[in-house]
């Protein structure tokens, strides 16, 4: 089932309810245009699977992987002219690992590993 993202409920757990009941399906936003903008996959109202966002343009903005509502393996984000800005890595529980962020003309300026 896909949903737009403004016919859905949330409580104060952050589930995601459609028409009273949790959500199992993609919930997605548009912008005024009616351009698909975002998209996020739902498993008993929570936050379950690709998340993946663009910009107005078509463009990439960012796409994340979630379990449980935490995010697993990398999450990506782009700027708008198309370079990478960031990459964080997360473990299998939603702890990250290691961030990497570029600037706009693609230099790397952070590299670190977290929590070790």
């Amino acid at each position: 089932m896909r949903v737009n993202i403004d016919d859905t409920d949330f409580d104060d757990g952050l589930r995601y309810f459609y028409k009273g009941e949790p959500l199992t399906g993609e919930a997605v936003e548009t912008d005024p245009d009616g351009n698909m903008i975002e998209i996020t996959t739902f498993r008993n109202g929570v936050e379950e699977g690709p998340q993946l966002a663009w910009y107005s343009d078509g463009s990439r903005k960012y796409e994340s992987m979630l379990s449980n509502g935490n995010p697993i393996g990398v999450v990506r984000k782009w700027y708008r002219n198309g370079q990478l800005q960031e990459e964080r890595e997360f473990d299998q529980n939603g702890r990250m690992s290691k961030v990497r962020q570029w600037n706009e003309d693609g230099s790397l300026t952070v590299e670190q590993q977290v929590g070790a």
